[in-house]
């Protein structure tokens, strides 16, 4: 689910007009225009915060290296591209690629703040590896009934909760 905003935070408004503009959406903009948070063209604040915050995890990913990488075995990235591809080809479309980045990021931000998710994916085994591809699966479905509702309600009951898609394809 999202998250409420105080859309008067001068922390959302990087970016963005002081104002709205007071444009009043026509039949042909309604035709032409894509699931948004506002009619008027303006960004979802949310997405803005999120695209912040992944590209300054990116740049310290890029120099310092990936904190799970460093003390597990597993390779966050090589997860994310895992279940993007699975779930792309279990559903016969290209889901967009950006989302890889967020699936790959998500897991660092969460490891460097909670230590329950650390305590999971340091597991014997190959439980760290379960757990994030479950995780990672259950972003993935959020990203999808976020903004490709018609595909999400194409997913089996069982991925949102992180379970594995079945070999047959609907």
């Amino acid at each position: 689910m999202g998250h409420i905003f105080d859309l008067e935070s001068p922390a959302l408004h990087v970016g963005m007009p002081r104002t709205r503009p007071r444009h009043r959406p026509s039949v042909s903009d309604e035709r032409r225009s894509t699931v948004q948070h506002s009619e008027c063209g303006i960004p979802d604040p949310e997405s803005i915060v999120r695209q912040k915050y992944q590209a300054q995890y990116l740049r310290r990913l890029r120099k310092h290296g990936s904190t799970i990488e460093k003390e597990t075995l597993l390779i966050p990235i090589a997860v994310a591209n895992g279940v993007w591809r699975e779930a792309s080809t279990w559903l016969g479309e290209m889901l967009p690629r950006e989302w890889i980045v967020d699936l790959a990021v998500r897991p660092e931000v969460i490891y460097a703040h909670n230590p329950q998710f650390r305590k999971l994916l340091r597991g014997r085994g190959n439980s760290g590896r379960d757990w994030l591809w479950a995780f990672a699966r259950h972003w993935l479905s959020g990203l999808l009934f976020e903004h490709r509702p018609s595909l999400a309600a194409r997913m089996p009951a069982g991925y949102q909760s992180g379970h594995p898609l079945p070999s047959a394809v609907p």
